[in-house]
């Protein structure tokens, strides 16, 4: 017994030896250093997964700002340094990132394999006109009005308690789903399916099989099937109506396909929204009342208000004035939000860093581009909040002496082709639900349960609240 024990044990070592070899392998001459794990396929996926961003940084002590890591039988090189990132942001023809989505939008959001990449550039295009422009005032206009009618009612007249996550997560389903696709979708389905999707991300983009994502993949169905409609509502905005003729052909005879290609859009819109609403909120409830006395002035000085009318009238011009409600809002999303851009090498390529050492990448070598946030060389005492550290920080040099805006190092919303198309839309639905608050409710905190961050979810959207409920109570102001 105990010889065959020492057998087997010696088959499995001689096992990983060759398994590890073989991957080191691939990984010589000037290739980043490449960081395994011990475990086949899994890799360093537990680390990573407990908290990418604290792993990441650990593995930057040891190996400096470029390194590969082997998780779920992927290899991902992490660029960590904040001038590498925007280099690489800058050759897009090098540096690939719509192949990369378009192969993981398939996989995770289950879109119909006849959309190719050109395709999938097309409806990118789309929605970087029609959400940065086009649609933009609409939008906006359609989200304060929503939010209007949801608050200003006679209900909250008197004194209301909620568990404000939930009460802000429920108000912004709400208010994107209406302000896009219209009034007839059924919000409280819509709600209740939302979350149990959103918890599957990790693992509908992993690289596990189908058959180890079922679970997952009923969850996505359960969410598409709320946007599998054969024609758009007519009071949507012009890119779900252009998105749905573009993609028609391509969801003719696939079950729930256009519920998939429209399901989406919703996720994208809400999932680091109503997160980052929430921060935003809790920040706010927490500065002095002579701060909040000063956004306040500022928003009534710099919006125009009808006679009789409590929300002022808005468009995304008038929104951009508000200077010091932009500054908190950056800062609580630099605090709180720490997601990666990825591109994909086009061409073997021998890459000079930041810091003068050459790395050699192959096609198709995958990358995960850090964002800076808690760098203490851009962002002084970066672990520290400050609601008006973006009033000032584009004027102030880098500490090696360079002149540049901290702005470019500034990436919420991801960096370069990558750059989130409705940012605007959802920085807007943020001041608008924020300048609901202010003017119109008295809000008192019935119980600061001190909410940490889920950190897993860090590198992959805006971290939501963990461990400590808020509960609030608001009512409309006497």
């Amino acid at each position: 017994m105990l010889y065959e024990f020492i057998a087997s044990v010696a088959v499995v070592y001689l096992f990983l030896m060759v398994y590890f070899n073989k991957i080191h392998k691939k990984f010589e001459k000037n290739r980043p250093p490449l960081i395994t794990g011990y475990i086949p396929f899994i890799g360093v996926a537990l680390q990573f997964g407990k908290d990418p961003k604290a792993y990441q940084d650990h593995l930057r002590t040891i190996y400096g700002d470029v390194f590969t890591i082997y998780v779920m039988g992927q290899f991902i090189t992490v660029i960590k340094s904040p001038h590498d990132v925007q280099k690489i942001y800058t050759q897009p023809k090098k540096f690939d990132f719509h192949a990369i989505s378009h192969k993981h939008a398939l996989n995770t959001f289950g879109l119909p394999r006849t959309i190719t990449p050109d395709h999938a550039h097309d409806q990118h295009t789309l929605m970087v006109r029609n959400l940065q422009n086009l649609d933009l005032d609409y939008l906006t206009t359609r989200a304060r009005d929503r939010l209007e009618e949801m608050l200003l009612t006679p209900k909250n007249k008197e004194w209301q308690q909620v568990n404000m996550h939930n009460w802000i997560s429920y108000i912004i389903v709400s208010v994107t789903t209406r302000s896009m696709f219209g009034d007839n979708l059924p919000i409280d389905q819509i709600y209740k399916d939302y979350f149990p999707f959103d918890e599957q991300f990790q693992i509908l983009a992993s690289g596990l099989p189908p058959s180890l994502k079922k679970d997952a993949i009923e969850k996505r169905r359960k969410f598409a099937r709320h946007f599998e409609q054969s024609n758009p509502n007519e009071d949507a905005c012009d890119l779900i109506k252009l998105r749905h003729e573009g993609l028609t052909e391509h969801c003719q005879d696939v079950p729930l396909g256009m519920g998939h290609c429209m399901g989406v859009i919703s996720w994208v819109a809400m999932t680091n929204t109503l997160n980052a609403t929430f921060w935003c909120m809790y920040y706010l409830l927490q500065l002095p009342k002579d701060v909040t006395q000063l956004i306040v002035d500022e928003i009534k000085s710099e919006l125009v208000f009808s006679e009789g009318s409590v929300l002022p009238e808005i468009t995304h011009e008038s929104l951009n004035k508000l200077e010091k409600l932009d500054s908190l809002f950056d800062e609580v999303l630099r605090f709180t939000f720490s997601t990666m851009s990825t591109r994909v090498v086009t061409q073997p390529i021998d890459y000079k860093s930041s810091s003068g050492k050459v790395y050699h990448f192959e096609q198709n070598d995958f990358l995960m581009l850090s964002n800076s946030h808690y760098d203490p060389d851009l962002f002084e005492e970066p672990n520290k909040f400050k609601w008006d550290r973006f009033l000032t920080m584009n004027k102030e040099p880098l500490k090696d002496g360079k002149p540049a805006k901290l702005g470019s190092f500034f990436m919420t919303f991801g960096g370069g082709v990558s750059k989130c198309p409705g940012r605007f839309f959802a920085k807007n639905e943020m001041k608008i639900f924020a300048i609901a608050l202010l003017l119109a409710f008295d809000i008192d905190v019935v119980k600061d349960g001190k909410p940490s961050m889920d950190k897993s979810r860090w590198c992959f959207q805006t971290a939501p609240p963990l461990n400590g409920d808020v509960i609030i109570k608001y009512r409309l102001k006497k």
